[in-house]
């Protein structure tokens, strides 16, 4: 087998998976000029790789692995700094809980640092409530409030405020 040519099909195709996948984030995120651009030139080098892939002097399974290994590894990496590149959002979770539960909430969340506003009131069903407007700034305040609430058994929905 010619070390050279398997050397230029890894690399062919790992580049080929990660300008696919980026294509497809940014056809769908990206302008149009970006879009378009990317797109000549995943097929310019997609033409490449699947030329190398039809290549006789290479065999199967070790095309067969590379292509499945470079894919992982290719739409891994694109997932990866898509969500670093990411800018954090304002959420806002909202949630009506039971007066016995208010304290509870309230102290979980000023402990954590997460801007909120409570307001109380009456439930004909549950009887003196209150409910929280949660604002989560980051990832992680997200997670907390998500968890704070559901090991409360407390039901809540979620909107995005703004972007930053």
């Amino acid at each position: 087998m010619n070390l050279e040519l398997l050397i230029l099909f890894i690399v062919l195709t790992i580049l080929n998976v990660i300008v696919g996948a980026a294509k497809s984030i940014i056809t769908i995120k990206g302008t149009k000029l970006a879009a378009a651009t990317l797109n000549a030139v995943a097929y310019a080098i997609n033409t490449l790789a699947v030329f190398y892939t039809a290549d006789e002097s290479l065999e199967l399974l070790p095309k067969i692995i590379i292509v499945a290994i470079t894919n992982f590894i290719g739409v891994y990496i694109v997932k990866l700094v898509e969500e670093k590149k990411t800018k954090d959002r304002l959420w806002k979770i909202e949630c009506t809980v039971a007066a016995n539960l208010t304290e509870i909430i309230e102290t979980a969340l000023v402990g954590n640092k997460i801007p909120h506003k409570k307001q109380e009131g009456i439930d004909f069903g549950i009887g003196p409530c209150t409910t929280f407007n949660i604002y989560a700034k980051t990832k992680e305040q997200s997670k907390k409030v998500k968890e704070l609430l559901k090991d409360h058994k407390v039901k809540y929905f979620i909107t995005e405020s703004q972007i930053w």
